[in-house]
């Protein structure tokens, strides 16, 4: 007779009498999608028994029988089986005694024959492990070299090479009765592999279809690294669509790596850098804040860690002196960093000989070359490749640069501001020589340098012009020369309105 695990009630029963006997297969077997379990006769269903799929069994019996004598030399016997445990579904280490297990070690048979390398694997598996307890897992393809790997991590297979794959599980029992049902169990082991390098790498960042980021061509060992560098404007565009009516702190960004061939990716150094568009303190008159006070505080706060950034602070301050910039932990003063801002002033004058509020070319002609401004003035009686103190003397530039800077000398940078025909060409040097000229065009150009208040000479810039087509039909030429000073050693990451002089 068969009994259930669970409050004794029969499922199936068998008897003989008299001289008949019962040799019949008796087989139990387990059925995962009904959960259940069935008993069979001789392949005949005779019985069923339900079980509960999170609890584990473990296949026990006993057996009893009795034996009694009835008159006139008859008598009745009669034998019970019953199955205290049944595991349907998970293997454990070796049994110590009566529900103690301890440890144990399964592996595989070869799971196959592969005529490519094999480059990596996947090996899943389903366990119950309490916290006295471990499971560790290995693969092999060479039935010698064992490489641990972890359940559900694509893993990449140190030791290449053809051959069949195996694995083995270590399961690490508590050795203890206490509580069998929270044994450590193996249930179910997966295992997936792939042949091959990665081919046709695409990146959809935000999961919305569209591929932000393709990769052609096979990756191999022998690649190296793929850079890949997605548009700011993507991940803005991806926030604002879908975190922007939230309250939590944190948004996920999903992103998607597709390749068309199995292999395996490695990706590292993942970062993100957003910038904001920008922070103005429109209720703090800081000018007067700076009469008052020789220490500026300002704070930056944010309630999770991370990087911030200040980049092309913006002082707008007349003078030349150097500003400490200390930077420390609000919380911990030791972590600090201690900066010094050389800030220098440039200003700059540029006037026209004496009687000219403006300058221009005056053309007779539709082809003229070396054509110089009205009012600018070169002495005829040198050379070019000799120029005295008199010839400077006698020679007045069409710009006289001057400048108060006091600590630094200044640059000074010449551009147009509009674009020129191509056959109208002009160009500027700092001397009467012309071999150290610069042919003008919308990009500034440094014509001017070591420029200080001392400076005497060489501070003028001469002008000339080559005109070889008709595209001049007017007889008065006029173009405008932006003019920019630079403190002369100084890093000056944009230009600052009010600074920049037109002329023309």
């Amino acid at each position: 007779m068969l009994k259930s695990i669970t409050g004794g009630t029969s499922f199936v029963n068998g008897a003989g009498s008299g001289t008949q006997t019962d040799d019949s297969i008796w087989e139990i077997r387990t059925v995962p999608e009904l959960s259940r379990i069935e008993a069979y006769d001789d392949n005949a269903r005779v019985g069923t028994l339900s079980y509960d799929l999170t609890h584990n069994y473990e296949i026990r019996s006993d057996t009893t029988a009795t034996c009694s004598t009835k008159t006139q030399g008859s008598s009745t016997g009669r034998g019970d089986i019953t199955f205290h445990h049944i595991n349907a579904t998970g293997v454990r280490g070796v049994e110590l005694g009566n529900l103690t297990f301890g440890n144990g070690t399964f592996e595989s048979s070869d799971l196959g024959n592969f005529s490519d390398n094999l480059t990596t694997a996947k090996l899943t598996w389903y366990s119950q492990v309490p916290s006295d307890g471990a499971i560790n897992c290995f693969l092999t393809n060479d039935n010698s070299t064992w490489e641990q790997v972890s359940s559900g991590i694509t893993h990449a297979i140190q030791n290449q090479g053809l051959g069949v794959l195996r694995y083995r599980c270590a399961v690490n029992g508590t050795s203890s009765n206490s509580n069998p049902n929270d044994e450590t169990t193996l249930y179910r082991v997966d295992l997936e592999v792939s042949q091959g390098n990665p081919e046709n790498i695409t990146i959809d960042l935000g999961q919305d279809g569209s591929v932000d980021f393709e990769w052609n061509g096979t990756l191999g060992p022998d690649n190296g690294t793929v850079s890949v560098n997605i548009s700011n404007s993507t991940i803005q565009s991806y926030l604002a669509n879908n975190c922007g009516n939230t309250t939590r702190t944190t948004c996920r960004i999903p992103i998607d790596i597709s390749t068309q061939s199995s292999g395996i990716l490695n990706y590292t150094g993942i970062s993100m850098n957003l910038s904001f568009e920008g922070i103005r303190l429109l209720t703090v008159n800081l000018t007067n804040f700076a009469k008052d006070n020789t220490i500026m505080n300002i704070s930056i706060r944010s309630d999770t860690s991370g990087i911030i950034q200040l980049g092309e602070l913006d002082i707008r301050y007349i003078g030349e002196e150097n500003i400490t910039v200390f930077a420390y932990k609000a919380d911990d003063l030791a972590i600090n960093d201690t900066q010094v801002i050389q800030v220098r002033y440039s200003p700059f004058n540029v006037t026209f000989p004496y009687g000219l509020t403006t300058w221009e070319f005056i053309l007779q002609n539709l082809t003229q070359y070396n054509v110089t401004p009205f009012g600018q003035v070169n002495d005829i009686n040198e050379t070019n490749s000799n120029y005295s103190t008199d010839s400077l003397n006698l020679s007045y530039p069409i710009f006289n640069i001057t400048t108060t800077a006091l600590i630094d000398p200044v640059r000074i940078v010449l551009s147009l501001n509009d674009t020129l025909n191509s056959c109208v060409n002009l160009t500027a040097a700092n001397s009467l020589q012309r071999a150290n000229e610069i042919i003008l065009n919308e990009t500034d150009q440094s014509i001017i340098t070591g420029l200080n208040s001392s400076t005497v000479n060489a501070t003028g810039i001469f002008m000339w012009g080559d005109f070889e087509c008709g595209a001049v039909t007017q007889r008065f030429f006029i173009p405008t020369i932006k003019f920019k000073s630079y403190c002369q050693d100084c890093i000056f990451p944009t230009d600052i309105n009010g600074l920049n002089w037109s002329v023309g």
